[in-house]
């Protein structure tokens, strides 16, 4: 029996043959339209989405289950009405473009010791790589008499097709025309990606044929692969597929390190064409069953057992009828393609051994057919080889399961190591989540400074923007100096001195002085190491706002000056307690700011801070920060805050609530804040601490704890498949958590680098031997 969905598209799709004048006549594309519509046939329209990743390898058990039906309602949600192809599309990343957008590039000034150094590791961690980039593509064919109709179907699905990836975890949208012909160039043309014409328009408008944009100087046909230029491309067809087929197929076809495209086209069958097919299929298993047990009558053997292929048969086509009437699964039609390219002959040939090699399929070049199934494997939406294959939606989900593992590679990111899976580069740039704020967790020895200097150098040397850096115990000094920041040393009779008093414009969330006021009284509480009375807090808040409508630069000096005058006993004991920290050994905040501001990357060493000053330059430099990043925000300029051991600031109430305050200040007005500590439970028996960490988009969990580690992964949402990248893990691995994304990453930097020498916190490796007594 034919099945008559099938029949229709194939006649739909059949076109007259003509030879072919030019490599151009070989591409099926006849129109294309701005918005990425193709016509390619009589009465054919393709358009292809890009669908990102997910984290199905690593997700649990239920979750990938989960994953798996869902992916299922993908491919059956798709109906009769049109064909479809799922294409997994492994590049080589061009590395010009890449050294482009990625490596630092020499300045011409003192840093270029230090670019140099860097650029050599992230160039060696891309060779470590293989230089692959994988994408996803899922290209919808449909037969309309014109394009306005074509747009109205596809607009139909684009709705049903986004909510079903969405609930997947994937991002599906569409390409344009442009996006897809650089598709089609780049693989045509191979490391030749900045030839690209994106004016098509132009090109149109000047008679040329806009094939021309993609299409290879020549093409060699040979009986069972093809030459273009100084490529060889080769198109296998899978014959025949294993009875038991893992979802992990195009996982394992794509570990070779080299340029292909794994596709299946696909056709739904109706259901009722599909129960038609398989009763009848059924029905002829069953004559042949029967006909074979007549013969044996005849020959009076009637004990005579089925032969096991005729039983196997019959078992199969039971299960199939029920799957697809009872547990609602579809019947699909699928050509499964795979076209892979290489440097040499020897090289392809070699590697299409290992291809065939791979489990659960039978590959097979597709001889004298070389031309239709490279066609038929690159994503224009046609299929021109007959090799076809019957399929239930469980099995063709498991033949086409795209998803492996979510990447980062963010344009102008920042490097934050290499995914443990994939070893590709993970480059973040936080300007893309919705909340700047980070946080770096782990034990100690996890790697957490290691981590948080690579991304200072890594801004440093590759941005404008600002650094400011909390640094308690002096860890951070030698390298500030190195890349030529100033490092601000505030004790007890030093020579640096910082404003408390200082107030911007557009400091506070809505009032400044009514800010500045509640800060100070935070201060006070700090002295007293307690809570204020509400008499007391009223002083201060009279004398605060009494000081700024002077006009003039005001300090901690003024304000004790202020409350001796006060009618209020209070007022005079609050400014007996304020005596040590203005006119007494500790006024390293009483006096007017002397610190060079103009350098970009400076560092507030307070490691030899008395115990009695360290809550009160904490608060004083989280103050003064905030006044900074409204400077950086009225000069257009991203600031980046790095505070180191911060759980200090939440040993305070009030101390814990002016900065969960100052955070949701600094990321409204273009600051980055980064916060460092290996004590999660300080901060998770905090509210403030607890409500910065659950809005922050940015969480790198380095080796935990296994009581911190249950407490993060439920606060996050975390299965125990992905915890176990933090669980015991080396110095510098763990899991980033980057908006909806969870990536387990390496970070390790070179040992034979200057950079790493000043980087390191191990004594056995130099830190330590006289650095912080300096």
């Amino acid at each position: 029996m034919k099945i008559k969905t099938y029949v229709t598209i194939q006649k739909q799709r059949k076109e007259k043959f003509v030879v072919p004048n030019s490599v151009q006549d070989i591409m099926p594309i006849q129109g294309i339209w701005e918005d990425g519509i193709f016509l390619v046939g009589r009465n054919q329209y393709s358009i292809s989405y890009i669908f990102t990743d997910i984290n199905y390898l690593i997700a649990s058990e239920s979750d990938r289950r989960a994953m798996y039906n869902a992916y299922q309602d993908i491919l059956a949600s798709m109906g009769s009405g049109a064909v479809f192809k799922i294409t997994s599309n492994n590049r080589l990343i061009d590395m010009a473009v890449w050294a482009q957008n990625c490596l630092l590039g020499k300045k011409g000034d003192l840093r270029d010791q230090f670019i140099d150094e860097y650029d050599k590791m992230l160039q060696q961690k891309i060779m470590d790589a293989d230089g692959i980039q994988q994408e996803h593509y899922l290209t919808v064919t449909v037969f309309k008499p014109s394009y306005e109709e074509a747009r109205a179907f596809f607009n139909r699905i684009w709705t049903i097709l986004y909510n079903s990836f969405h609930n997947i975890g994937s991002k599906l949208r569409e390409m344009d025309a442009i996006e897809r012909l650089r598709l089609l160039h780049g693989f045509f043309n191979p490391g030749e990606e900045d030839s690209f014409l994106t004016d098509y328009r132009e090109t149109l408008r000047r008679g040329h044929d806009f094939r021309d944009s993609f299409c290879p100087a020549g093409i060699e046909v040979y009986s069972d692969y093809l030459k273009m230029g100084k490529q060889y491309v080769r198109t296998l067809f899978v014959e025949d597929y294993a009875s038991y087929v893992q979802d992990d197929l195009i996982a394992r076809l794509s570990e070779l390190p080299q340029s292909m495209m794994i596709s299946a086209d696909v056709i739904t069958i109706p259901k009722d064409e599909a129960e038609n097919f398989l009763q009848l299929k059924r029905d002829g298993v069953e004559m042949n069953a029967t006909k074979w047990q007549q013969r044996q009558n005849r020959a009076n053997n009637f004990t005579a057992e089925l032969p096991y292929h005729i039983k196997l048969q019959r078992e199969q086509m039971e299960e199939m009828m029920d799957d697809v009437m009872k547990n609602d699964q579809y019947l699909h039609i699928v050509t499964y393609t795979i076209v892979h390219t290489a440097g040499s002959l020897e090289q392809l040939n070699a590697d299409t051994e290992r291809l065939k090699a791979t489990r659960d399929c039978v590959l097979f070049p597709a001889t004298y057919q070389q031309l239709d199934a490279m066609v038929t494997a690159l994503p224009f939406g046609v299929c021109k080889i007959q090799a076809k294959r019957t399929l239930l939606t469980r099995c063709l989900a498991a033949v086409s399961m795209p998803f492996r593992v979510e990447e980062i590679c963010d344009k102008g990111g920042v490097f934050y190591g290499v995914n443990a899976l994939t070893h590709n580069l993970i480059l973040c740039n936080r300007q893309l989540l919705h909340n700047q704020g980070a946080f770096i967790l782990g034990i100690p020895g996890a790697g957490k400074s290691m981590m948080a200097k690579q991304q200072i150098i890594f801004l440093v040397l590759s941005t404008d923007d600002a650094v400011f850096i909390n640094d308690p115990e002096g860890e951070y000094s030698e390298i500030v100096r190195a890349l030529g920041g100033e490092v601000i040393r505030i004790k007890a009779g030093g020579e640096h001195f910082i404003n408390a008093m200082d107030l911007e414009a557009g400091y506070g969330e809505k009032d400044g002085v009514a800010s500045k006021s509640e800060f100070v009284q935070t201060i006070f509480e700090e002295m007293n190491e307690g809570p204020l009375s509400a008499q007391q807090q009223s002083i201060i808040d009279r004398c605060v706002i009494e000081l700024y409508h002077t006009g003039r630069t005001v300090t901690l000096t003024d304000l004790r000056e202020l409350l001796l005058g006060q009618s209020e006993q209070e007022g005079k004991n609050l400014a007996l307690m304020l005596e040590r920290f203005t006119t007494g050994s500790l006024d390293a905040f009483a006096h007017k700011t002397n610190v060079n501001l103009s350098n970009r990357l400076i560092s507030f060493d307070l490691s030899q801070l008395r115990p009695q000053l360290r809550g009160i330059a904490q608060l004083t430099i989280a103050d003064f920060l905030t006044n900074q990043v409204n400077v950086g925000s009225r000069m257009n300029r991203r600031t980046h805050i790095f505070t180191d051991e911060i759980q200090e600031f939440f040993k305070n109430r009030q101390s814990a609530i002016f900065f969960d305050s100052a955070w949701r200040q600094w990321r409204k007005r273009g600051a980055y804040p980064t916060a460092i500590t290996q004590n999660v439970a300080v901060l998770l028996a905090n509210e403030e601490a607890t409500a910065m960490l659950s809005n922050s988009e940015t969480i790198i969990l380095l080796n935990q704890s296994e009581t911190d580690q249950q407490k993060l992964g439920t606060i996050f949402h975390i299965p125990p498949e992905q915890l176990r990248f933090v669980q015991g893990a080396d110095a510098g691995c763990g899991l980033l958590l980057y908006g909806d994304k969870r990536v387990p990453f390496i970070n390790r930097f070179p040992k034979n680098t200057k950079l790493y020498a000043m980087m390191t916190t191990r004594p056995e490796e130099g830190f330590g031997q006289g650095r912080l007594s300096e």
